[in-house]
């Protein structure tokens, strides 16, 4: 297979996760871009979402996306049809509270340009419930590093059932907790309370890479141990608290087989840009021109998510050590240009602290005290007394759960 032709077939793969029935090696046309739908759709009640963008070679220019105007619709087995409505450019959303129902099939329509492209149809399967989500202190490989890390992982365990392939997803949100809570700022040199809270922040990080799981070969009905993130001791996300959400998808054998080709194939080549096996073709195919190549997966599995909280204290404890704050939050050293003398200003006179804002040199007042002589100010940088630029500080609805 032609090296430009891979290089635009994994671009895509990259940016949109799909899998495929039944895999196969197929050649693509080197200079014309593909088609490439992808969807899933679950029992969950929530907005599922179908994605419809173009390959890309390595060579092409990168200016603005071809923009995609479609109908899409979803269509089971009775005939009911589904019509998605159009998001942004090329992402389309299902109609609300529309869901996939246990032993139903769907099929994915897709009009574009004159042409249908639809999906087999898809039986859901039903979902397996998470069991637990757990964590241990472990050493794994840093494949980017190339050394041992240590850190915690953290695991799922499903409950018994008759699935036997699963994929995963997960979200991680982790407690900021600065140093130094700001307390007053500086406006045009006059010291103000502040009228926003800069603390505490919450951050939430997402999975981005093929999580797979199956009990074939197993002697029980169930996985155990599935390792589905793992964090190093020297994160700050383990400071403080962790909350875990874990999704987990039942799926159909293909569909296994298609992700763990997939899967198999990046990882024996090195990377996304090395000479790869073959490429792999979705369960997607054009109605009105069937030799033509149209890549891209309509996924129908179960859903089922646990979500769990991990705590310094009550988890992390001794086990892990105590990562660093990702920010300095010591002396500030300012030199004085004439004289060459050097000093920390983080404590001072409110007149000195109002200078040193000023002159930018720290961002805001975490200590103020005017009651008594001599005053004093105690300022430091914005990253260690105000995460509200990098973080949320609105508390998730789950978080006191």
């Amino acid at each position: 297979m032609r090296r430009g032709a891979n290089y635009s077939f994994l671009l895509v793969f990259m940016i949109i996760f799909f899998g495929c029935v039944q895999p196969f090696e197929v050649d693509f046309p080197e200079n014309d871009k593909i088609l490439v739908i992808s969807g899933v759709l679950t029992n969950a009640d929530k907005t599922h979402y179908v994605n419809i963008s173009y390959t890309r070679s390595l060579n092409d220019d990168y200016g603005m996306p071809e923009i995609i105007d479609a109908e899409v619709s979803v269509e089971d087995e009775f005939g009911n049809v589904f019509s998605y409505l159009q998001e942004s450019n090329g992402r389309y959303t299902s109609p609300m509270g529309f869901k996939a129902e246990i032993g139903v099939k769907y099929q994915l329509k897709v009009l574009h340009e004159g042409q249908l492209f639809v999906s087999e149809q898809v039986e859901l399967v039903s979902p397996t419930e998470i069991d637990n989500v757990h964590w241990d202190p472990k050493e794994v490989i840093d494949s980017d590093l190339e050394e041992v890390v240590f850190g915690a992982q953290f695991f799922i365990d499903s409950e018994e059932s008759q699935n036997r392939y699963f994929r995963y997803e997960w979200e991680g949100t982790h407690l900021i907790l600065p140093p130094f809570a700001a307390t007053h700022e500086v406006i045009d040199r006059q010291i103000v309370e502040i009228d926003f809270v800069p603390t505490p922040c919450y951050s939430t990080g997402y999975s981005n890479n093929l999580l797979l799981a199956t009990t074939v070969g197993l002697s029980q009905p169930r996985v155990l141990d599935v390792p589905i993130n793992f964090i190093p001791e020297t994160d700050s996300k383990l400071r403080h608290a962790y909350s875990l959400l874990v999704r987990q998808y039942s799926l159909t054998e293909s569909a296994y087989n298609y992700y763990k080709q997939l899967k198999d194939n990046n990882e024996s080549s090195g990377s996304f840009f090395d000479a790869q096996q073959g490429s792999i073709v979705g369960n997607i195919t054009n109605a009105s021109d069937p030799e033509s190549i149209v890549l891209g997966y309509f996924e129908v599995s179960g859903e089922s998510t646990k979500r769990k909280k991990f705590t310094r204290g009550s988890d992390f404890r001794n086990l892990i050590a105590l990562a660093p704050f990702p920010f300095y939050c010591g002396e500030i050293i300012v030199c004085d240009e004439e004289t060459g003398e050097c000093g920390d200003i983080t404590e001072g006179t409110p007149e000195e602290a109002i200078e040193n804002i000023t002159l930018g040199f720290a961002d805001y007042i975490y200590q103020l005290d005017t009651s008594d002589m001599p005053q004093s100010a105690f300022v430091q940088r914005r990253g260690c007394t105000d995460c509200s630029y990098y973080a949320t500080t609105d508390t998730p609805d789950f978080w006191y759960e």
